[in-house]
């Protein structure tokens, strides 16, 4: 068995955490076969399509790549690419459920393979705001472009990347599993983002708040600004860089790095925790009863490290 059917079975058992879908995997050398089922089977056509009144996205994707870009046509249209003749069975489906635009790797059922790694564009007109969009993909990297606008946005990988461009929405839950996260230029209300065993990047956002945590993996916020921040780490280290002011930040650490580099123009108060790591400020502050304080002192940073040390430094 080869290195790539081995992720691809790891990925197909890890879908049933990711949506409505149930898989299981049986291989035999090259060839698998999988059980992937998810309600309303029946209702799905085959291949690619066209809609307009299209308000939500519903997305399931295995192995390859999904896109979403914004472009200036007037429709929501779908298509998938394999350089290979794909079998029926395994061609992409897609139900319109109202305006609820659901879209299916393949057949649900059992089904037999050999490769099947695809890509999966979605292009939705740059004038429509979407009520919500959930993209699932597993062994398959994701990638946003162009200005997508919604009120909630839902993307969530399995040993595979998510890359969002210029997303702008209400309320944005980001996660990866074997994956990197980079975000740059979103604009969001609330922002929760999450990465087990890769790296988050999160570059000129601006959002109402902030909760962002890796594992095994580094955290780095670039010039991005927000109100509130709530920051987390384990076995990796923390990078924040941002100009503009803040009401309130949390950060914590287990075995990696803190590093802040804070605006000289926004007053805060500082108190930082370290056990097995030591705490170092590149610029002047005024210290007093375990705290350090620049300006008014008005926004509150907490940061705590474990086996980690503390790095501040403030930007003209």
């Amino acid at each position: 068995m080869n290195k790539r059917i081995q992720m691809f079975m790891a990925a197909l058992a890890c879908m049933c955490l990711l949506g409505s879908c149930v898989i299981s995997v049986n291989n035999s050398e090259n060839n698998m076969e999988t059980s992937s089922t998810y309600p309303d089977a029946e209702q799905y056509r085959i291949g690619s399509g066209s809609a307009s009144a299209v308000r939500e996205l519903d997305v399931e994707w295995i192995a390859g790549e999904l896109w979403v870009e914004c472009d200036e046509g007037r429709d929501v249209r779908w298509e998938e690419y394999q350089e290979e003749q794909l079998q029926e069975d395994w061609k992409m489906r897609y139900y319109l459920e109202d305006s609820v635009l659901h879209i299916r790797f393949c057949q649900s059922g059992r089904v037999r393979m050999t490769n099947v790694s695809k890509r999966l564009t979605l292009r939705i007109p740059k004038t429509f705001f979407l009520d919500k969009v959930r993209l699932h993909a597993s062994s398959a990297d994701v990638r946003c472009s162009g200005g997508l606008c919604c009120r909630d946005f839902l993307g969530q990988t399995v040993s595979g990347n998510l890359q969002a461009e210029g997303v702008r929405c209400q309320n944005a839950r980001v996660s990866s599993s074997s994956g990197d996260i980079s975000l740059l230029r979103v604009h969001v209300h609330e922002l929760d983002v999450n990465t087990v065993s890769g790296d988050l990047s999160v570059q000129e956002g601006q959002c109402g708040s902030v909760s962002a945590g890796s594992s095994s993996g580094d955290l780095s916020l670039l010039s991005t600004l927000a109100e509130k921040y709530a920051l987390s780490s384990v076995s990796g280290d923390i990078s924040l860089e941002r100009s503009g002011f803040f009401e309130q930040m949390t950060v914590s650490n287990v075995s990696g790095d803190v590093r802040l580099l804070l605006s000289g123009r926004a007053g805060f108060t500082l108190r930082p925790t370290t056990v097995s790591g030591s705490f170092r400020a590149r610029s002047p502050l005024l210290y007093q009863d375990g705290t350090y304080r620049h300006g008014d002192g008005s926004a509150t940073v907490n940061v705590q490290t474990v086996s980690g040390d503390i790095e501040l430094q403030l930007a003209d």
